[in-house]
């Protein structure tokens, strides 16, 4: 039996809203800081 110390993210979908899709992008791009590590599909 394994334990997992931190939650392990499998499937990311991002939605579009308007109004709260650009703080979405916003953040992610201060997160990332332009590196593809994160990719948005």
């Amino acid at each position: 039996m394994t334990t997992q110390s931190s939650p392990i993210i499998t499937e990311m979908k991002v939605i579009p809203v308007a109004g709260h899709d650009s703080m979405l992008l916003n953040i992610a791009e201060r997160i990332t800081h332009g590196l593809p590590a994160i990719s948005w599909c």
